[in-house]
């Protein structure tokens, strides 16, 4: 979500809404798994299309202007993140490393 949000410089607000461990939730790559993001006037159109398909899906956030909440935890600003992994092999190699 993180590689999502760089390219505008948008955030997110998300929340585990499962049962699953922590873990298997957020970084699962099970091939059933999308993430879909959607114009917000659109949201109803898609969840009636996955309803009418009988298509499951969970509706876990939101996207903010540039603020990364996670399960209510403020994590920071996009652009802050999207510096961290744009400079990480320079830091590393440079022993800037945070």
């Amino acid at each position: 979500m993180l590689e999502k949000g760089f390219n505008r410089e948008l955030g997110f607000n998300v929340a585990n809404n499962s049962s699953l461990r922590k873990d298997a939730y957020w970084f699962g790559e099970a091939q059933s798994r999308v993430v879909v993001s959607i114009a917000v006037d659109k949201t109803n159109d898609l969840e009636n299309e996955l309803k009418q398909s009988n298509t499951l899906f969970t509706k876990f956030g939101t996207v903010t202007s540039s603020e990364i909440i996670v399960d209510g935890n403020s994590w920071g600003n996009i652009a802050d993140w999207k510096n961290k992994y744009d400079t990480v092999i320079e830091n590393i190699i440079t022993g800037s490393v945070d």
